[in-house]
C-alpha cells in the first residue's frame, strides 16, 4: 500500500484530479477494511462529483505481509447515493461494490540491502514463463496454483514474471501463499540490430515503452506480493527507460525498480569509446537511475563480488546514492537470472548460496528458469518399435525450419511440474535452517568398563528465516543416527538446550515482524532498519543437545561410518503444505574414535582372505579348506588365439558362491564372467557384450573395445552444458565417442605365490575416433592465447585500464571459423569475423577481456562487436585450400591412450581390475575416466551405500544424504526431454546390482527402505540363498591418480598442479567412486533426441567412474564446469573390485517365506575388501 499503516483507494490516473468537481451528481464512496475475523478494522467515507476520488483508511498497528506470513486484509469500496443533506446514504443497497485483498508492507533499500518491513531478505527466486504443455501460453488456473505450491514446498520465496505481466490470478496466488514478485513489463528487443538499444533511443517509441509499463502498474498495483517493477528484459538502455523510471518513481515510490542493462549506467566499460560514454551520460541526465539493484545475468560468483566493488567505487566518487531506496551503503545485488537449468545442470549452485549467506549485499537471485517449455506431441518411436510415441516436443519437432532446438527446455520442473533432481539442490540450499556440530561438541562418557558409554552431541541450529525469530514456533525437528547406513537411534523430540530468542508476537502484529535486530519501531509502525548485519536469520543461533547410547564407530576400534541426520518439518499446516511437510534436512558425520581412524592398510592378500571369509559364509566357518583358483588353457575353437579359463569352484555341498572368468589372451579381453553355486547349483552369466555393427569403422577390430562387456570408458553422453562448452573440443580431438582399439595388445598371466590368485595382464593402446588435425591445431593455438592473455589480465593492477589482447587468425575455412568462434564463446572470449580483402579464406579476431555493452552478457555470448583499438599479433594456420598438410599440420600427433589392465581372480572369488591409463596432457578435458561393465538386462535392482537418493554429481551433491539406498535400474534413467548423461551417484562406497526374484516377500524396511538393526544382526543360519548379485567397490591398497609432467611446458605443469590441488579438495576419499546404472548405453543417449526414442537393449550398463566431470550450470553456452570438477588429461591409476555372490534372504518363521537382508551382505563383503583401510 502507499503508506505503511494507511490503505489508500487511489485514483487510477493520479491524485491530481481527485475530488475535482465536474458538475455531475454527487455520489458517496465508502471504504472498509477487514482482517478476515469478522469485524472491520478501518472505515472511511466521502462524497464527490468528480471523476476520481482519493479515500484513506487509517489502520492502527496492522499485521504485516511477508512471504513467510502473508497476512491479507479485505478492502471493500462501495458507491452510494447521497442523502438530502449531503451525507452518504448507506441504508440503501450500494450502487456498485468492489473488493480486493490487500496487505501492508514496506519496501526499501537501506544500508546496501533490500529490506521488507525493515528486515533484510534473501531472495530465493525463480523465473517463470507462463506455459502449459497442451495449451501453450493459455495456462489453466490450477497450473498456476501448482506452480506456487511446488515453489513454496521447495523453499522458494520469490518469482520474476519473465518476461511479461502474468495472468492476474497468479498474483492473487502469490499474495495468499507468500511469494515476492518482480513484475516485468512486456518489453524486449533482444537480438535487434545494430543494437538492442535501438528502440529505446528512438523518440518515436518512447510512448510505447511507457504505455506498456503503465498498463502493468495500474493493473497490478494493489498486490502486496509485488515488491519490484522491472522495465523489461534485454531491451538495451536509453531515454525511454529513464523516462519509464522517472514516471514510476512518481506513481509508485513504495516499490523498487530492477533492470539489468541499467546496472552499468554511469560506469561504462573501459573498452567503450568516449563517444559512447558521452552518449550514455546524456541519456542518464534525462531521468533518474533506471535500477535500484545490481541485477546481473549469469554472473559468476567472483563477478558478483567485483560488481559490488565497482558499485562501491562509483559511490565513493559521488554524493548521489543512486536509486529510489536511498539510505547509503551502495546497492544490493540480486541476480535476475542465474544457474541456467538446461537439462542435467545447476552444478556449482552451492557456491552462489555460500556467497548469499556470507555477503550481506548479495541477496539471492532467480534461477533460469522454472518449467521446461515442451509441448505435448507425437514422434516416431525407437528403431524396431511400433508406430509413434508421445513426448514433449521442442524446436524442430513441429516441422518449423527456423527454431532454437531445445533452448526452451531449461526448467527445474518438467512440463507437468514433476521436479527435476536439481530442484532438491535448490530446496536444500534455500532451506530456512542449518545445523552443525559445535567445536568439541561430541563427547563420550565411560561410566564403568562393562556399562554402555553415553554419547552427547551438541548442535548449533541456525535460523535462516527472515521474520520468524523462533524456529521451534514453525518447525518440529526429528533426528536419526546411522552406522554404515543402518539406523541405530532416532527421535522426533530435538529441543533447544538453551532458550530460543523471544518471539515478538502480539495480538496486532505478525510474529517476528515488529522488531529488527539492532532497531526498534519507527513512527510509521514499521521496525527501524538495522545499519549492519546479514539477511535471513543473521545471528540467530540456538544450541540443541542429543544424548544416546554408545555407537560402535564412536567408542570401538572398528572402521564404521556414523552419520547424524536432522530433519525439520512443519509443526502445523499452512496454506501451501500440510503439517509434517519436510522443510529441510542436514546430515553431519560424527567423528570416529582414535582407534578406528588410526588403522593401517592391510595387504592385498589380507584383504583377499577377509573377503573370502565374508563370501564363503557357513562352510568357511565350519573349517573347510580355502578355495583354489583353477586355471585351464586351450585354443579358441574359431582359430583366434589362446583362451584362459580361471575358476574358483563353490565349496563342496553347493550353496555358496563360485566364479568362472574366461579371457581372450590375444586381445586381453574378459569375455565371460559367471557366478557358480547357489541353492540350485546354477551358473549365471554376468556379462553381456554389445553386438558389433556391420560397418565397424571399416577396420577389423578397431571398435572392438567399445563393444566389450568390461572395458575402459572415457566418454559420456553430452549434457546440454557439455554441448555449449565442451562438445566442439571433444569432437575435434576425437574424444566425443568411444575410443578405437585395442591396438598392439600384449597379454600374459601368472599365479601370485602369496595367496594363489591368478593375474591376467594386458597392455594395449586406444586411439581417438576421427580427430580433425587442423581444428585441433586451432584449439591449441586458442588455448595458448587464452592462458597467456588471462595471465596478463590477472597481473594488471587495474581491471578498468587493462589493455585488450587480441589474436587474429586468417585463411580459415567456414567450418574453422565456426569452430574458432564457438570455442571462444565457450571460454567467454570476445570474437568477431574479419574480412580478408586479399582473399584466401576468412578470418576471426579473438580478444580478452570481452567488451560489455550495457549488459552482463559477454560479447562471447553473442554480442560480437570488435573493440575499436587492440594490440596483439596476427598469425594464420596455413593456406586457404583444403590441404590438411598445410602449415605443419602433417606433424600433428593426435595422441593415444596407453593402457595397462591387470585382472586378479582371488581365491575368494573376487575379481579386481587395476587400470593404469596415460593420455597426452595437451588434450582437452575428458568427460570421465573409469570402467564400463555391461550386465544382462535382468540385473535390474540396485543398492548402494553413498550419496542419494536422487541423481547427483561432484558439483551438485549438497542435498544428498549418505546412507544405503535401493532402487531399480529403470528408475535411474532421468528422462530429460533431450537425453544426455544422467543418473549419476557420487561418493559411493559400494554398489550392488542384482537380478530380482520373481516372487519375493516384501522387505521389512527402516528409513528409506534400509533394513533395521535387528535384520543386520540376524544369525547366518537363518538365511537362504536367493538372487545372483555382483558387488562393485574400490579394493584396499589401491593406487590413486597421479599426473605425470612428461612433455608439458611449465605453464601447463603449473595448471596441472593447481588442478590437482582443486581435485584433492573436491574428492572426499580415494576409496570413493561415482557410478551410474542405466538400461541404455552412453552412445544411445548421445544419439537420441527424446527419451522415448531410446532403443531397447538387453543390458544394464554400469559405469564405474574413478573421475567424472561435473555438470556445470553457471550458464549453458560457455565452459561452465569449475576447475576443481574437471578431469584434465594425464596419468590415472585406479582399481575396482567385482565380487559376484548369491544374495542371502532371511527366512521368516511365521510364513516360511524370505525377505531381503537390506544390504547387510554387501556391506560385510565391502568391509572385508576394505579391511584395514580408513574410509
Amino acid at each position: 500500500m502507499a503508506a505503511p499503516s494507511t490503505a489508500a483507494v487511489l485514483p487510477s490516473r493520479g491524485q491530481e484530479g481527485a475530488g475535482m468537481d465536474r458538475g455531475g451528481p454527487r455520489m458517496g464512496v465508502v471504504g472498509e477494511g477487514g482482517s478476515g475475523r469478522g469485524e472491520p478494522v478501518a472505515r472511511a467515507s466521502c462524497t464527490t462529483s468528480g471523476m476520481y476520488v482519493g479515500l484513506y483508511l487509517k489502520v492502527p498497528r496492522p499485521q504485516l505481509w511477508t512471504a513467510e506470513r502473508p497476512h491479507l486484509y479485505t478492502l471493500v469500496v462501495s458507491m452510494h447515493r447521497v442523502g438530502p443533506h449531503g451525507e452518504v446514504n448507506e441504508e440503501e443497497a450500494p450502487l456498485q461494490c468492489e473488493s480486493s485483498r490487500v496487505g501492508f508492507r514496506k519496501i526499501e533499500i537501506s544500508g546496501g540491502q533490500l529490506r521488507v518491513n525493515g528486515r533484510a531478505i534473501t531472495v530465493a527466486g525463480a523465473n517463470r514463463h507462463e506455459h502449459d504443455d497442451s495449451g501453450g501460453k493459455v495456462v489453466p488456473l490450477e497450473s498456476m496454483v501448482r506452480d506456487a505450491l511446488v515453489m513454496k514446498r521447495h523453499n522458494f520465496n520469490a518469482v520474476r514474471t519473465s518476461h511479461y505481466p502474468n495472468h492476474p490470478f497468479f498474483y492473487e496466488v502469490c499474495d495468499r501463499l507468500g511469494l515476492y514478485v518482480v513484475d516485468e513489463a512486456n518489453i524486449e528487443t533482444h537480438g535487434m540490430e545494430p543494437t538492442p538499444s535501438r528502440l529505446t533511443r528512438d523518440p518515436d517509441w518512447q510512448e510505447a515503452h511507457i504505455e506498456r509499463l503503465k498498463g502493468m502498474v495500474e493493473r497490478d498495483k494493489n498486490h502486496p506480493s509485488i515488491i519490484s517493477w522491472s522495465l523489461g528484459n534485454e531491451a538495451g538502455l536509453g531515454p525511454a527507460h529513464y523516462a519509464m523510471s522517472k514516471w514510476l518513481r512518481v506513481r509508485d515510490p513504495s516499490r523498487i525498480i530492477m533492470y539489468e542493462p541499467a546496472m552499468f549506467e554511469g560506469s561504462p566499460p573501459a573498452a567503450a569509446s568516449r563517444r559512447q560514454q558521452h552518449h550514455q551520460e546524456q541519456e542518464q541526465e534525462q531521468g533518474s537511475s533506471a535500477t535500484d539493484v545490481i541485477c546481473p545475468m549469469y554472473a559468476r560468483v567472483e563477478e558478483c563480488v567485483r560488481f559490488l566493488q565497482e558499485d562501491d567505487r562509483k559511490l565513493a566518487k559521488s554524493d548521489d546514492n543512486g536509486g529510489g531506496g536511498g539510505g547509503g551503503g551502495g546497492r544490493p545485488l540480486i541476480l535476475c537470472e542465474y544457474s541456467h537449468a538446461m537439462g542435467n545442470s545447476n552444478g556449482n549452485l552451492h557456491k552462489y548460496w555460500e556467497l548469499f549467506r556470507s555477503n550481506p549485499r548479495c541477496q539471492g537471485g532467480f534461477v533460469w528458469d522454472w518449467v521446461d517449455q515442451g509441448l505435448s506431441t507425437t514422434i516416431p518411436g525407437p528403431p524396431g518399435g511400433a508406430g509413434e510415441v508421445e513426448t514433449w516436443g521442442y524446436g524442430g519437432d513441429f516441422g518449423e525450419p527456423v527454431n532454437d532446438g531445445n533452448f526452451c527446455v531449461n526448467g527445474v520442473v518438467w512440463p507437468d511440474r514433476t521436479p527435476h533432481p536439481a530442484l532438491e539442490e535448490f530446496k536444500y540450499l534455500m532451506q530456512p535452517f542449518h545445523a552443525s556440530i559445535l567445536p568439541n561438541g561430541v563427547t563420550t562418557t565411560t561410566l564403568r568398563p562393562s556399562a554402555p558409554s553415553p554419547t552427547t552431541v551438541t548442535l548449533s541450529i541456525a535460523n535462516r528465516y527472515d521474520f520468524t525469530d523462533n524456529l521451534w514456533d514453525i518447525l518440529v525437528f526429528g533426528w536419526h543416527v546411522e552406522v554404515d547406513g543402518v539406523v541405530m537411534a532416532r527421535g522426533d523430540d530435538l529441543s533447544p538446550s538453551s532458550p530460543p530468542p523471544p518471539s515478538s508476537d502480539d495480538n496486532d502484529r505478525e510474529p517476528g515482524a515488529t522488531q529488527n535486530q539492532g532497531g526498534g519501531d519507527d513512527a510509521s509502525g514499521f521496525p527501524a532498519a538495522a545499519g549492519e548485519g546479514g539477511g535471513a536469520g543473521a545471528g540467530r543461533v540456538t544450541a540443541a543437545t542429543l544424548i544416546f547410547e554408545s555407537l560402535p564407530s564412536l567408542t570401538e576400534g572398528v572402521e564404521k561410518e556414523c552419520w547424524l541426520t536432522v530433519t525439520g518439518r512443519l509443526r502445523v499446516a499452512t496454506a501451501w503444505a500440510p503439517a509434517g511437510h519436510k522443510v529441510g534436512h542436514v546430515q553431519l558425520e560424527l567423528p570416529r574414535s582414535p582407534e578406528s581412524s588410526a588403522g593401517a592398510e592391510t595387504s592385498g592378500a589380507a584383504a583377499a582372505a577377509a573377503a573370502a571369509a565374508a563370501v564363503t559364509d557357513d562352510s568357511a566357518a565350519a573349517g573347510s579348506e580355502p578355495a583354489v583358483v583353477v586355471v585351464e588353457e586351450h585354443a579358441d575353437v574359431d582359430g583366434g588365439g589362446e583362451i584362459l579359463t580361471v575358476s574358483v569352484p563353490p565349496p563342496d555341498g553347493g550353496g555358496d558362491s563360485g566364479v568362472r572368468a574366461v579371457f581372450d589372451m590375444q586381445s586381453g579381453r574378459l569375455s565371460q564372467l559367471q557366478l557358480l553355486g547357489g541353492d540350485e547349483g546354477d551358473a549365471v552369466d554376468l556379462l553381456e557384450a554389445v553386438e558389433g555393427d556391420d560397418d565397424d569403422d571399416g577396420v577389423d577390430g578397431e571398435g572392438e573395445h567399445s563393444r566389450r562387456a568390461l572395458g575402459l570408458q572415457f566418454n559420456r553422453a553430452p549434457t546440454d552444458n557439455d554441448r555449449g562448452g565442451y562438445v566442439g573440443r571433444w569432437d575435434v580431438a576425437g574424444l566425443l565417442e568411444p575410443a578405437l582399439g585395442p591396438f598392439g595388445a600384449r597379454s600374459g598371466w601368472e599365479r601370485r605365490e602369496a595367496d594363489g590368485a591368478v593375474l591376467v595382464t594386458t597392455e594395449f593402446k586406444l586411439r581417438p575416433r576421427a580427430p580433425k588435425p587442423r581444428l585441433c591445431k586451432l584449439f591449441y593455438k586458442l588455448r595458448a592465447f587464452r592462458d597467456e592473455a588471462e595471465a596478463c589480465s590477472s597481473s594488471s593492477s587495474s581491471s578498468s585500464s587493462s589493455s585488450l589482447t587480441t589474436l587474429s587468425l586468417q585463411s580459415l575455412r567456414d567450418d574453422e571459423v565456426s569452430f574458432v568462434r564457438a570455442t571462444a564463446a565457450a571460454w567467454r572470449l570476445g570474437h568477431a569475423a574479419e574480412d580478408n580483402s586479399g582473399g584466401g579464406g576468412k578470418g576471426v579476431r579473438v580478444w580478452l577481456p570481452p567488451v560489455r555493452l550495457n549488459s552482463t552478457h559477454d560479447v562471447a555470448a553473442g554480442m560480437s562487436v570488435a573493440p575499436e583499438t587492440a594490440v596483439g599479433d596476427a598469425e594464420g594456420v596455413g593456406g586457404g585450400d583444403d590441404d590438411d598438410d598445410a602449415d605443419g599440420v602433417e606433424d600433428f600427433d593426435a595422441g593415444e591412450f596407453e593402457c595397462r589392465v591387470c585382472y586378479a581372480v582371488l581365491p575368494s572369488g573376487v575379481l579386481t581390475v587395476e587400470s593404469d591409463v596415460s593420455m597426452p596432457e595437451h588434450w582437452p578435458v575428458v568427460p570421465r575416466v573409469g570402467l564400463r561393465i555391461l550386465l544382462p538386462g535382468d540385473f535390474s535392482s540396485i543398492r548402494w551405500f553413498g550419496r542419494g537418493p536422487h541423481e547427483n554429481y561432484p558439483d551438485r551433491k549438497a542435498s544428498t544424504v549418505v546412507t544405503r539406498h535401493a532402487s531399480s535400474v529403470a528408475e535411474q534413467l532421468t528422462p530429460y526431454i533431450r537425453p544426455g548423461e544422467c543418473g549419476g551417484k557420487a561418493d559411493v562406497r559400494w554398489l550392488e546390482v542384482s537380478r530380482p526374484a520373481q516372487n519375493r516377500a516384501p522387505a521389512a524396511a527402516g528409513i528409506g527402505g534400509v533394513s533395521n538393526a535387528a535384520a543386520a544382526t540376524a544369525p547366518a543360519s537363518s538365511y537362504a540363498f536367493g538372487e545372483p548379485a555382483i558387488l562393485f567397490a574400490v579394493p584396499a591398497a589401491t593406487a590413486t591418480e597421479s599426473g605425470e609432467e612428461g612433455d608439458a611446458d611449465a605453464s601447463e605443469q603449473q595448471h596441472q598442479q593447481q588442478h590437482q590441488q582443486h581435485q584433492q579438495q573436491a574428492d572426499s576419499s580415494p576409496s570413493l567412486f561415482s557410478f551410474s546404472a542405466l538400461p541404455h548405453l552412453a552412445e544411445d543417449l548421445a544419439g537420441a533426441m527424446h527419451p522415448e526414442q531410446l532403443p531397447p537393449r538387453p543390458v544394464t550398463a554400469v559405469s564405474l567412474d574413478h573421475r567424472i566431470m561435473g555438470v556445470g550450470g553457471d550458464d549453458s553456452w560457455s565452459a561452465c564446469v569449475h576447475d576443481e570438477y574437471l578431469v584434465r588429461p594425464g596419468r590415472f591409476r585406479f582399481s575396482f573390485a567385482l565380487a559376484p555372490f548369491w544374495r542371502r534372504r532371511r527366512r521368516v518363521a511365521d510364513n516360511g517365506g524370505c525377505e531381503n537382508d537390506g544390504g547387510e551382505q554387501a556391506s560385510e563383503l565391502w568391509r572385508a575388501l576394505r579391511q584395514g583401510k580408513e574410509l
